[in-house]
């Protein structure tokens, strides 16, 4: 309310949050330019108006740059927002807007900040981080198990390596023993197996777009001792045909050979895959059927060890 509206020096009262523009008029009558104006803005400024607040931090998982729609807090007018990229990507659609979208922010962390100017009554901002993830992470995969007899005590892992920039991984010993070298390395070597079963576990944490993970089971067998039959019946009763060495799997350099009573060789494998029938490798009479006798074997497993050698008795 105005207290005298004709002297140029009175008094307003009642003022309100917000904007008052008031109109000064001089009449000079008939002179030229009898008559001017001009006009005043008063503002008036909210002191009980909160700070400004950008509201939480978000994460989102997408297949490439992400729209997310802010919610800041609305400044009192005459107190006016603005939205600054701080850090990272992002473009943001009306930089005045408390609501306004903000697109094209890229992978990883960009930070974006909220600042009221409250004029006479000071300014404030705050600060929102959005975390985008990349959808197109596949899941965890340790890799195949494997197998070793028990003079191996070290080996590579073979994982899938991670395939955005957004996703962590790494290995955990899950049971049996081992020591992980590298830990987010995918293809870390891992030391000191002993016997048994060793479980590893390769877990894949990407945020927004979930956490996976898959395991890895490394046996470290005994193969200390060897089943060398001394006889076998290749004869198709369906019983015994084949030369079957137990625990020869886990040694697959392994060379077999075996010799006729005159020293000829009839059969020559590296490696051997206890598949022989009883048939001759011998180029003189390959494929035909040994006769029943006693036949000399040596056996080298290929791990720097002494061969073993003996006597076969193929019984038809």
């Amino acid at each position: 309310m105005l207290g005298n509206a004709s002297s140029p020096s009175t008094s307003i009262t009642g003022l309100v949050t917000g904007e008052t523009v008031l109109v000064w008029t001089l009449s000079n009558g008939p002179c030229a330019n009898g008559i001017t104006s001009d006009t005043l803005t008063v503002q008036v400024f909210d002191g009980a108006a909160g700070v400004a607040d950008a509201g939480d931090d978000l994460n989102v998982c997408e297949p490439g740059t992400a729209t997310v729609n802010m919610s800041a807090s609305t400044p009192a007018f005459p107190a006016v927002g603005v939205w600054q990229v701080v850090s990272g990507t992002g473009t943001i659609a009306n930089a005045n807007d408390p609501n306004t979208t903000i697109s094209d922010i890229g992978f990883g962390n960009s930070v974006f900040s909220w600042s009221i100017d409250n004029g006479a009554c000071g300014t404030s901002s705050d600060e929102i981080g959005i975390a985008v993830f990349d959808a197109n992470e596949l899941p965890a995969d340790a890799g195949p198990d494997q197998a070793f007899c028990q003079d191996t005590t070290q080996t590579q892992m073979a994982a899938v390596e991670l395939v955005s920039e957004t996703a962590v991984a790494t290995w955990a010993l899950l049971s049996g023993t081992g020591n992980i070298i590298t830990a987010t390395d995918p293809a870390t070597i891992v030391d000191q197996l002993v016997v048994g079963s060793n479980v590893f576990l390769w877990s894949v944490s990407n945020g927004a777009c979930g956490n996976t993970a898959d395991s890895c089971i490394i046996i470290v067998n005994d193969c200390t001792e060897l089943t060398i039959p001394d006889a076998f019946s290749p004869n198709a009763d369906g019983v015994n045909d084949t030369y079957v060495i137990e625990g020869l799997e886990f040694y697959p350099e392994n060379t077999f050979q075996v010799f006729n009573r005159w020293g000829s060789i009839v059969l020559d494998r590296s490696p051997y895959n206890n598949n022989w029938d009883g048939r001759s490798e011998n180029s003189l009479n390959w494929g035909e059927d040994l006769p029943e006798s006693t036949y000399y074997y040596i056996l080298d497993l290929g791990n720097d060890k002494e061969a073993y050698t003996g006597y076969i008795y193929l019984k038809r």
